[in-house]
């Protein structure tokens, strides 16, 4: 995303005027983000809720609304750009399949089909579980990533010695931190350390202590 376009989107979720030029490039991915997002669910499936003409209309209007009510971690996860245009549209992709679902319901029509709530939100929950790996990876030093993979690896015969165990407490407070700092659910933070902690981060530690230990 580039920096206009981040400009105007923190601008909108401030409540702050745009320039044309920050009004054009913000309205213009929002637009992208909505169209594509309609496109994986089906537009044909989502006129029975909104009119068949104002379909992307209404649907880019209650993107912003979803977008404001999320300003706070939105803003930060701006100053980062990590993925950012992904999560925008499993944002408003989640907020849509949940409304065809409640409409169903109320319609007492629900049968099984593609669409699943569950899977968006798992997809949702796996997007955020990356980025906050990436954060911890680019905010815990090499030694706290060591102590810190070592410990959920339980590696058998393999006891922390005194610096490890420094390192340790160091990351724990530091990811406890970022926890605060970044606002991440629990969930993410728990999938988070099970997937990426244990594969991507600790790759490099795994394979040092296989060659340590043989």
């Amino acid at each position: 995303m580039d920096n206009s376009t981040k400009n105007g989107l923190k601008k909108l979720l401030n409540g702050k005027s745009l320039s044309k030029k920050e009004e054009g490039a913000t309205l213009s991915k929002l637009k992208e983000l909505t169209y594509f997002a309609i496109k994986d669910i089906g537009v044909e499936v989502l006129k029975n809720i909104y009119s068949r003409e104002s379909v992307e209309r209404e649907v880019l209007q209650e993107f912003v609304i979803k977008l404001i009510e999320k300003k706070e971690i939105l803003i930060s996860k701006l100053e980062k750009d990590i993925k950012i245009e992904a999560y925008l549209k499993l944002i408003i992709k989640n907020y849509l399949i949940d409304k065809l679902r409640k409409k169903r319901l109320e319609d007492n029509e629900l049968k099984e089909e593609h669409l699943n709530t569950a899977d968006a939100k798992n997809e949702l929950l796996v997007l955020e579980a990356e980025e906050f790996a990436i954060i911890c990876k680019e905010n815990l030093t090499e030694r706290e990533r060591e102590a810190l993979c070592l410990e959920l690896l339980k590696t058998d015969g393999y006891k922390l010695d005194t610096s490890l165990q420094k390192a340790r407490s160091r990351a724990h407070k530091r990811i406890k931190d970022l926890v605060l700092a970044e606002k991440f659910p629990i969930e993410v933070v728990e999938y988070s350390i099970k997937q990426f902690f244990m594969s991507e981060i600790c790759k490099e530690f795994v394979n040092l202590n296989r060659r340590n230990s043989g």
